[in-house]
């Protein structure tokens, strides 16, 4: 959701960070951020020495090995990959400046075809306050779910997780090695024909208005956006001084109308 501009490698760590924080995150390098990813989840990463991209997503990977002690069957972090492209590294140009892609694909021109689930953000020079600065914006428009800096990199991460939860649910019958590996396979293409029908389903006018009222515009477009969105929403909310979850996530649900939680469970 953030614009396209070019690579700037000076972090400003301002956005809701405490002092302590500034210093301990600022000082981490690309490369340490890149080797901490393969070394503890195997998980291959290029930031393109962009550190407010790699910091971004590290300080998510911190949420989710929290969220994973309380949540284990839920939050795994498991995404084979975290890229940074270049505009003119795409095969699809009209792509959105960061994505999730659900099945084993080609993405970017001088490389093989990525595994599933992998997460791309396109290259940008904005610091972690801009991006503060953008979500803000966003969210005052009403439009995404969040102010938080971290929710438009959170957002990503939690469509993994969701693409996670349906194969596990619903089986994986695609051409990904990795997939056939980590899920059972059902037959008929069970799986495919969900995703496929959570990208193409559309809300009602009563849903459309309730969503955007609870979670923001953005959450109304189809089933995988709501998710992820909502959860995003959820998350960052329970974010703590220190960056980490410190609520329980799920119990939210509490405080939204039953309809509500209606519609989410549909996404699964």
């Amino acid at each position: 959701m953030l614009n396209n501009v070019s690579v700037q490698n000076k972090v400003n760590f301002t956005a809701g960070l405490r002092n302590s924080y500034y210093k301990e995150f600022s000082q981490i390098s690309v490369n340490q951020i890149e080797k901490y990813f393969l070394s503890n989840y195997n998980v291959q990463t290029n930031f393109l020495n962009n550190k407010q991209l790699a910091i971004g997503n590290f300080l998510i990977l911190r949420i989710y090995e929290k969220l994973n002690k309380r949540y284990p069957t839920v939050f795994r972090v498991l995404t084979p990959n975290v890229y940074v492209f270049e505009n003119n590294e795409l095969i699809n140009p009209n792509a959105t400046n960061a994505f999730c892609i659900p099945d084993i694909k080609r993405v970017l021109k001088k490389y093989p075809p990525f595994e599933m689930r992998s997460i791309f953000f396109r290259q940008n020079s904005y610091t972690i306050k801009d991006i503060d600065d953008i979500s803000e914006v966003n969210y005052n428009n009403k439009s995404t779910c969040s102010a938080h800096f971290l929710s438009s990199f959170l957002h990503e991460w939690i469509h993994n997780t969701h693409l996670d939860l349906l194969y596990r649910k619903y089986g994986y019958d695609g051409n990904s090695l990795l997939g056939k590996r980590l899920y059972n396979k059902k037959k008929d293409n069970v799986s495919y024909n969900k995703v496929k029908a959570l990208f193409n389903t559309t809300f009602t006018d009563k849903e459309q208005e309730l969503i955007k009222n609870y979670v923001g515009e953005y959450a109304t477009l189809n089933p995988f956006e709501f998710f992820a969105e909502t959860l995003t929403k959820f998350i960052c909310d329970s974010l703590g001084n220190n960056l980490l979850p410190n609520e329980s996530i799920f119990e939210k649900f509490n405080n939204y109308p039953d309809v509500f939680t209606r519609i989410f469970t549909k996404c699964l």
